[in-house]
């Protein structure tokens, strides 16, 4: 047996070895898990819809590692902003229910901790119900007197809800209540349903966009006097038979508009209010697509132009009332026959017609003013002519309107629509339909307007918020819009029953900011 050799030096070197590794030993034993408090235990959000994980995560040891939230239950998956921070946003679920939440928190030792929080999703139709009421009573409440009746509808299109709603009266004299499925006048919205037309004789190989008129119209088609070439002059040159489909529906023609908004004593507005307003109305005098091309071309305004066809956007109906004379000869049938067979049947669009050319499908349309006065009009006008008119109630002949806005409908037909249009199902072929929803040229100098193929666009910023907006429909002046906006994928239909309102704009502004506050759709 070997006697190791020890003095009280190397004694004392093993007893301070010792109590460090019992120093150690009890160090890790005394380790604490660091702390979470959670903000709230349980929460609720809106169905897609951001919402917010808050918790505060201290360690006393000051050795803290990672922090990590997870989803652990639910329908559908979440999707959280930052997974490693102790506050952070999500987007709920497009599907309603409960969904459970962990954080989970550990150190550089291992220790961890976790806590859990409860989030019901709830239907959006439980919080947009009640304020979207709010909205329609408080602006009807602010135009009054001068709106008779509202009609307006929000798509949630990843939803698939809809909510509507009427306020007001349909027919002012008889106190005949406004209701969701009440006809209105949609006016300009009625140029994509003509462009809907095209795009299916398109589809179904009639011509194709940039087909130029000298291809289907002949000078017979004309009024007696003029041909082809007249229907576009300037600087002394004629190209109306170089003008296409194209230019037709994006509005670059270049020829003025025939509806002077009661400018032009010749116009057909300001002829049919003065006769209406006279009580000179003519017993069923109907302005034909060739009374209407007359009138165009005797008042010059495909004369001297300040563009050549398909040089710059000018936004005129004109160009509505070409493309309906070109349809009509192609087709050999009447225009409001086309709408009925290739859009409005196949859709289910029962209330929708053409006023004044076709049947009546659904009850009068509401009843909607046009307001002249001395201060919003520079041009003298007879005395009569100054007033808020019912445009219904003074029987003023709007045939003329036709192609470029003629068309009666509702909330639900016109949202059935422009969801065929987005979805597909009224236009098959895919490359068209996507040149259709893609093709535009500019309207104004800063870029953030467009007009496409019978579809108004704009993109910018909403307020306040560094959100960019991109819409797509169209707006009729009589106090209609329809549109699409991303990125909120959802699709308002306003009806607000006076010329140049602001009241339809102001609804859509709203409903919009309201979903910036809450976040909806908007993913990270």
């Amino acid at each position: 047996m070997i006697r190791l050799k020890t003095n009280k030096y190397s004694r004392t070197s093993l007893l301070v070895l010792i109590a460090a590794t019992l120093a150690a030993c009890g160090s890790e034993s005394k380790n604490t898990a660091p702390s979470i408090k959670l903000s709230n235990n349980k929460i609720s959000v809106v169905q897609n819809s951001r919402g917010v994980l808050s918790a505060t995560v201290t360690d006393i040891d000051n050795n803290l590692d990672s922090i990590r939230w997870q989803q652990i239950s639910g329908n559908e998956q979440a999707l959280i902003e930052q997974l490693d921070k102790p506050s952070t946003q999500f987007l709920a679920p497009k599907l309603p229910g409960q969904y459970q939440f962990r954080i989970t928190a550990v150190d550089k030792l291992g220790s961890h901790s976790n806590a859990e929080i409860n989030v019901e999703v709830v239907p959006i139709e439980e919080v947009a119900g009640s304020e979207l009421n709010k909205l329609m009573d408080t602006l009807y409440t602010m135009h009054q007197p001068l709106i008779a009746n509202m009609a307006l509808s929000v798509t949630f299109n990843d939803l698939d809800y809809t909510w509507q709603g009427a306020t007001g009266f349909a027919n002012v004299q008889a106190q005949q209540e406004m209701t969701i499925s009440h006809p209105f006048r949609v006016a300009s919205i009625s140029k994509t349903i003509t462009a809907a037309v095209t795009m299916k004789m398109i589809e179904m190989g009639n011509f194709s966009l940039d087909t130029q008129l000298s291809e289907l119209l002949s000078d017979s088609d004309l009024p007696q006097g003029f041909r082809v070439a007249d229907l576009h002059q300037s600087n002394g040159v004629k190209r109306g038979g170089q003008i296409t489909i194209r230019q037709l529906l994006d509005q670059s023609t270049g020829i003025k508009d025939y509806i002077s908004y009661m400018y032009d004593p010749a116009s057909p507005d300001y002829i049919e209010l003065d006769r209406a307003l006279s009580g000179k109305q003519q017993q069923n005098m109907l302005w034909e697509p060739q009374k209407i091309l007359q009138n165009m071309l005797e008042r010059g305004l495909t004369n001297n132009l300040n563009s050549a066809p398909g040089e710059q956007h000018l936004y005129s109906d004109s160009n509505a009332v070409l493309l309906g004379i070109v349809l009509e000869k192609v087709a050999n049938a009447p225009l409001h026959q086309l709408m009925e067979q290739l859009v409005f049947a196949p859709l289910a669009m029962d209330s929708t017609f053409m006023d004044f050319h076709g049947n009546h499908k659904a009850q009068d349309p509401a009843d909607h003013y046009y307001l002249l006065s001395k201060d919003n009009h520079e041009t003298s006008y007879p005395e009569h002519f100054y007033a808020n008119h019912n445009i219904n109630a003074i029987n003023m002949n709007t045939s003329f309107a036709w192609a470029g806005g003629g068309i009666v409908s509702t909330l639900g037909d016109l949202n059935r629509f422009y969801r065929a249009i987005h979805e597909g199902t009224l236009i098959q072929d895919p490359e068209l339909r996507a040149q259709w929803l893609s093709w535009s040229i500019p309207v104004d100098a800063q870029g953030s307007e467009f007009y496409g193929l019978g579809l108004q666009s704009a993109i910018g910023e909403l307020n306040a918020s560094d959100t960019q907006i991109e819409m797509i429909g169209h707006a009729g002046s009589w106090g209609a819009l329809a549109f699409d906006f991303q990125p909120y994928n959802i699709r308002i239909i306003a009806w607000a029953s006076q010329f140049d309102t602001q009241a339809h704009w102001m609804f859509a502004e709203s409903v919009l900011t309201t979903l910036e506050e809450m976040g909806y759709n908007k993913a990270f």
